[in-house]
């Protein structure tokens, strides 16, 4: 396929002057560069004319293609209206002739909800009801999502396509250990190619192309936690189609969990949104390598965003990570009833399953978001729609048979929000305020949306953003269910005991402090409780990053730095961990997790504390197999009766800290009286930097060691007495300090 970009054009705002641009991008984006609009700003865009037009020589392209326009755009060719776009979620390619010179323009007229539509059986409180009858992101409409501000113009790529081949067709799976690749396609202008799959080969002819190709005994992908991802190249020998494929199954397992190639797997992560929210860039490598690096293993695309670019989902597969696929409902009672509306979005369905039907990372079809709980919330139950229960999973099962689908989150239960039956949105941690242990008593199956906290930016962030009231950006939860800000107060006193408005009064540095890092402390806690149950099979936070800059419940900041919450996060969900479980009356477990391949075989080391002196230390060495999961109790490791977390309140206290340690997991820390309170002392801390390399120790309990100033590997942790931890760093002067040390330490 031959293909040029048009990427030089020109904007102009109701017919006022044009301005030179780059498609592609969006008026937020073109506004924003200029200077003349920030986030935060009034945001008319919706109401007004805007035109964007290029000029290009002739060539021998037989293709006009859009990847990416919004709803309402008119397109003119040489003065000639030669297509429409009414959702932004659906292609627009026009057969064309071209002329020596050519200039083409993209209209964009001011939306119009006249006449009135008729009204939905039920009332979201996300956003404007009538949203639910165009075709488009809600980023910039969901003012508890998002700032306020419309997304408008060629938001994905235009260009000019030479096409020789059309209607192609791709089914990838495994026939016992091998390979199989169905392929089919419309030829253009020849009527003979060969199909190439890494050494095997097919001969094409005729009208009508179609292959079958088996590679033996094929390698499988696996989602990065796991595994390898080997990739074979399938493509046309003349240049006109390729495209990398890999082998992999995946089930669904009951109530609801995920199971790839035989294997049932823990999936942990986030729920996803674009890195560039204002202007879209496909430049997603950056932040799909931190969700690697943090032990992530599945994102969720979720239904108030917009599907993924081509290069999001290539970036998926190559760096083994899963993606959880929301079509784009949520909330809101759709007009499936009106036939224009639903001949629209069942294109929109076929046109994301063709264009992601080689991608091995997508592991669920889900239809919708929160549609039929939202009814259900406000007193109005309804059945979920036909669409999601009939129509939209035989779309998904003619084109990717090899994917489960789900109409919809929550569901699996009745009522549908319950977290023990199916696949459910848990927030009983977080905004709705439960205790840590509500993670436990709700048996929780699987929670594609979960654990909301509100969380301040980086430190690096909130330094650069002096002059932004990021502070009083604070997420807040729909009327009705909570604040997510309030949520930080009531764990400040449920985790450390302590009144937080007398805190936050009295000593708002620690206040800040606690701030920070509860959500991290929380969420580690949580996931130990759900990977070391066996009964939960997954869970996604919400959400991956912040749109603006705020208090919010992104895990990066929108400046695309990690909050502290990220390094608690890198630690429990390492493939490798350990972790302490209270089990009460029963005592203090220690998990081994190992979901390599191979076994894991190291010493595991159990030590005990008392008033900053260790009193015990106990080593053994126990193997792992691969992909299992070990539990042994901390006295049969002791060798006696120990009550090390006080649950028989018998005899004095064996001690204050109980730290375990396996190879190269992360250690684990268990408080028998409960999270400590940093009191101001002088604690030994040291710092020393070798290269790359920086070395902390310290001489006594050591509460979250922070490394502030360059990409450090690890952050936020604690140190035992007498403990040294190496941390691999960059190159920037660095800042070392601990809750409640006396000692700040700069490192050049």
């Amino acid at each position: 396929m031959n293909a040029r970009r048009l990427s030089a054009w020109e904007v102009s705002r109701s017919a006022g002057p044009w301005i030179d641009v780059s498609v592609p991008c969006t008026v937020a984006g073109v506004l924003q560069h200029r200077g003349e609009w920030q986030l935060g700003d009034a945001a008319p865009f919706d109401d007004e004319l805007w035109a964007f037009r290029c000029r290009f020589p002739g060539g021998d392209e037989n293709r006009l293609e859009f990847d990416g326009l919004t709803p309402g755009a008119e397109v003119v060719l040489n003065g000639a209206v030669v297509g429409r776009c009414e959702s932004m979620f659906v292609a627009l390619r026009i057969p064309v002739s071209l002329a020596a010179d050519n200039q083409l323009e993209i209209r964009f007229a001011p939306v119009d909800f006249t006449p009135r539509k008729p009204r939905p059986r039920w009332r979201t409180r996300l956003l404007d009801q009538q949203w639910r009858w165009v075709r488009t992101t809600a980023i910039g409409r969901m003012p508890a999502f998002s700032p306020l501000y419309g997304t408008i113009g060629p938001w994905r790529a235009v260009r000019l396509v030479r096409r020789e081949v059309e209607n192609v067709a791709v089914t990838v799976g495994l026939d016992g250990h091998d390979g199989v690749v169905t392929w089919s396609g419309s030829p253009i202008d020849t009527s003979r190619a060969t199909l190439r799959l890494a050494d095997q080969q097919a001969a094409l002819r005729g009208d009508q192309w179609q292959a079958t190709l088996r590679i033996r005994n094929a390698e499988r992908w696996w989602p990065h936690t796991h595994g390898a991802q080997p990739r074979f190249r399938l493509g046309l020998d003349s240049g006109a189609w390729h495209d990398d494929v890999a082998f992999r199954t995946i089930e669904r397992t009951d109530p609801f969990g995920i199971r790839v190639n035989g294997v049932d797997l823990f999936c942990r992560g986030a729920c996803w949104g674009p890195t560039d929210p204002i202007g879209f860039s496909d430049d997603v490598t950056p932040a799909l390598e931190m969700v690697c690096a943090t032990g992530m293993n599945m994102l969720r695309v979720t239904a108030n965003t917009l599907y993924e670019s081509d290069a999001f989902y290539a970036e998926c597969d190559r760096l083994g990570i899963l993606v959880w696929q929301d079509f784009m409902f949520a909330s809101m009672d759709y007009p499936f009833a009106d036939a224009s509306f639903a001949a629209l979005v069942k294109a929109e369905a076929e046109e994301f399953l063709r264009r992601t039907q080689t991608r091995a990372c997508l592991s669920v079809l889900c239809g919708n978001s929160e549609v039929t709980m939202q009814a259900m919330l406000v007193g109005k139950p309804v059945a979920t729609p036909a669409f999601f229960t009939t129509e939209l999973p035989e779309r998904c099962a003619a084109i990717r048979p090899d994917l489960p689908y789900v109409d919809g989150t929550p569901g699996g239960s009745v009522p549908i929000v319950l977290p023990r039956e199916g696949w459910s949105h848990y927030y009983g941690v977080g905004v709705f305020r439960r205790p840590l242990d509500d993670a436990r008593r709700s048996q929780v199956r699987f929670t594609p949306e979960c654990l909301g906290f509100a969380q301040v930016p980086s430190r690096a962030s909130q330094a650069q953003w002096s002059d932004v009231p990021w502070a009083q950006r604070v997420t807040r939860g729909e009327t009705g269910i909570g604040d997510f800000e309030e949520a930080q107060r009531y764990y400040v006193r449920e985790c450390y005991g302590l009144d937080p408005v007398a805190l936050e009064r009295d000593d708002p540095a620690l206040w800040m402090t606690l701030f920070e890092i509860l959500p991290g402390e929380i969420m580690a806690a949580t996931y130990a409780e759900w990977r070391a149950s066996r009964r939960c099979s997954g869970a996604l936070i919400w959400n991956w990053q912040d749109l603006w800059p705020c208090t919010g419940l992104g895990l990066r900041d929108s400046a695309g730095r990690p909050k502290a919450a990220m390094h608690y996060l890198r630690r429990a969900l390492s493939p490798q961990a350990v972790f302490l479980i209270d089990e009460g009356l029963n005592g203090l477990e220690m998990h081994l997790l190992n979901e390599h391949q191979a076994p894991r075989e190291a010493e595991l080391i159990i030590e005990l504390y008392a008033a900053g002196a260790l009193t015990e230390r106990h080593v053994t060495q126990p193997t792992v197999a691969g992909r299992d999961h070990v539990v042994l109790a901390t006295d049969a490791i002791l060798g006696r009766f120990s009550d090390v977390q006080r649950a028989w309140r018998y005899g004095a206290s064996a001690c204050d800290l109980v730290v375990a340690r396996w190879g190269s997991a992360a250690p684990a820390f268990y408080f028998p009286a409960g999270w400590p309170i940093p009191v101001r002392a002088r604690i030994g801390l040291e710092a020393e930097r070798d290269g790359g390399t920086l070395r902390v120790r310290t001489r006594e309990f050591a509460h979250t060691v922070v490394i502030e100033g360059a990409d450090a590997s690890d952050s936020y942790f604690h140190l035992a007495p007498n403990e040294e931890r190496v941390v691999q760093v960059g190159r920037a002067p660095l800042v070392v300090s601990a809750l409640g040390a006396v000692e700040t330490l700069t490192v050049p």
